[in-house]
């Protein structure tokens, strides 16, 4: 039901836009909530003793699980926050360090849909804030030599949250969907903010 709940409220936001601001502190105690709660469950001494035993020749690499349902929870209340904040970006400005904070932890998380999630709401951040600093109908000109300016809280958001985040993907990330979800991330922000993104950043892509 919570996953339901996170995925209507998306829908709402974009219909109802700054109208969500009475609701918006109790959607994102609920989202960060749920994204921080402990959902991991670690395998007992009595488990991987019987493991062990069934397989003495092997060392057995401690595993991690819970339920299909509560990382479901994670991502759809992750992909809320990003969402939201794409739509209603006015009022989601004073969260942004602690979703910021969470996101790039949530990135190297044991479930790889919570992880995909992650990018997407990073993506939909930048955009949020780009579209409140430069309006809903900015447009960019082709070209490196004098890109269209994105806004400078557009640019700091890309220097701190974004782009590292895309780092850490790069460095850990083993699941093909996550990293082609991370460059799908890419494509849809440059077709957004232009050639601006790729300012004193273009080498290191």
């Amino acid at each position: 039901m919570r996953e339901t709940a996170f995925s209507y409220l998306c829908a709402i936001s974009k219909i109802m836009l700054d109208d969500m601001a009475e609701i918006i502190p109790t959607i994102v105690q609920a989202s960060l909530y749920t994204i921080n709660r402990d959902d991991i469950q670690h395998k007992t001494d009595k488990q991987r003793v019987q493991e062990f035993s069934r397989d003495s020749d092997s060392e057995q690499e401690e595993e991690v699980y819970g339920r299909v349902e509560a990382f479901d929870e994670k991502a759809s209340a992750i992909h809320c926050l990003g969402y939201i904040f794409q739509f209603c970006p006015k009022l989601m400005i004073p969260y942004i360090e602690e979703i910021s904070e969470v996101l790039m932890k949530m990135v190297q998380y044991v479930e790889d849909n919570v992880r995909f999630e992650c990018i997407t709401a990073i993506n939909g951040m930048a955009l949020g804030i780009n579209k409140l600093e430069c309006g809903e109908n900015f447009e960019w000109t082709p070209g490196f030599e004098n890109p269209t300016p994105i806004g400078e809280h557009t640019q700091q958001f890309l220097e701190k949250v974004y782009f590292p985040t895309l780092s850490i993907v790069f460095d850990t990330e083993d699941e093909n969907d996550v990293i082609e979800r991370m460059m799908q991330s890419l494509i849809d922000i440059t077709d957004e903010l232009g050639p601006a993104i790729y300012q004193n950043r273009l080498e290191q892509i």
